[in-house]
């Protein structure tokens, strides 16, 4: 993970150049926090499961390649929504929302978050 510097008035990074962690086994992360967001680069292996989760961030999920099946709604019930997501795709959850992924085949994908925490749903554990 990255933070700006104190006193910079614009951080640059290379995704290339930021040290990848692996919050879960089948995920490779890049981060880079802001002040009031922060943004994350995923490679995510076919067949990773974030279990359904709340967090307090607004999440944005950009999906850049291959296919995510997003679930929706109330943790427990059968109310859970399901949305297969594809290149070009963007889902947006407020904060709060009950929310959990699985990845179709290899997903390439975005998660803006605001704002910026030390730990999101793939932080399970």
């Amino acid at each position: 993970m990255t933070e700006p510097e104190a006193g910079r008035t614009a951080a640059h990074y290379s995704w290339d150049s930021i040290e990848p962690d692996h919050p879960m086994e089948k995920a490779t992360r890049r981060l880079v926090k802001g002040d009031n967001a922060m943004v994350a680069r995923f490679v995510l292996d076919e067949g990773l499961d974030v279990k359904p989760h709340v967090h307090h961030n607004e999440q944005i999920t950009i999906v850049l390649e291959g296919r995510l099946l997003a679930r929706i709604g109330t943790i427990g019930s059968d109310e859970i929504r399901e949305q297969v997501l594809g290149p070009g795709e963007v889902i947006a959850f407020p904060p709060f929302a009950p929310h959990g992924f699985r990845a179709l085949e290899r997903v390439v994908a975005f998660d803006v978050f605001s704002p910026p925490s030390d730990k999101t749903g793939i932080d399970q554990g």
